[in-house]
């Protein structure tokens, strides 16, 4: 690893991309009486999928609990959003073919079709403005993904989702692999992570314990 005389951070996530959540707030009481319950028991897999519901074109409401958002392709994980949430507004069927997602059971979580929601909205005093703020920050956690993965190598993505993890909190952190999150997140094969994960170990960058991330330790260097 070639720490070199400047050590420079590879990645930063953008932490300033917060969660508007009166907005989605707001927009999930204005969406609830109209919409029906899932049973996350029981149903918890694809819920964007329009065949469940007379292929409308489903808005997804989480009230509590968490959901995982998968690119079908790859079956990439792509984001782990806690309540609240709302998913499925942007409506374009490229959309909902490209994106899976997986409630965690037990969480709370409720459907309505998009173009009544769409109505909901139209008719709403001060709901446009909600949409417009929900939107904007949904497409910049879209293009914060991409630039994370997009032209890096896999040093780089390494240390960019080894950040992006450090962002939780540690009791988060303590139960998940520091591995599978990268994994889980790209198509980099496992042994060349837990190459690069030993060696940040070893050069002192990173305390990680029985594979979960303790603590960022340093600035990453800058190559590999």
């Amino acid at each position: 690893m070639n720490v070199g005389n400047e050590i420079v951070q590879i990645y930063q996530p953008d932490t300033s991309i917060a969660k508007p959540v009166q907005a989605v707030e707001n927009l999930i009481a204005l969406f609830l009486p109209h919409a029906n319950k899932v049973d996350t028991q029981m149903d918890v897999n694809d819920l964007m999928n329009p065949a469940k519901y007379d292929d409308k074109l489903p808005v997804v409401l989480l009230l509590s609990g968490e959901i995982v958002v998968y690119r079908k392709a790859g079956d990439l994980l792509f984001a782990w959003p806690n309540a609240p949430y709302l998913f499925g507004l942007e409506g374009s069927h490229f959309r909902y073919e490209t994106y899976r997602l997986k409630a965690t059971k037990g969480s709370e979580v409720f459907i309505l079709g998009r173009e009544e929601a769409i109505d909901l909205v139209q008719h709403h005093d001060g709901a446009l403005r909600d949409l417009l703020e929900h939107q904007t920050w949904l497409y910049d956690i879209m293009s914060s993904r991409d630039n994370l993965l997009i032209n890096k190598n896999s040093y780089q993505i390494v240390c960019g989702l080894l950040l992006e993890l450090y962002q939780y909190p540690l009791e988060k952190r303590l139960k998940m692999s520091g591995a599978n999150y990268i994994l889980d997140r790209s198509n980099l094969a496992r042994s060349g992570v837990r190459k690069i994960l030993a060696a940040l170990r070893v050069g002192e960058f990173v305390d990680i314990q029985r594979g979960k991330l303790i603590k960022v330790l340093k600035k990453f260097p800058s190559d590999y």
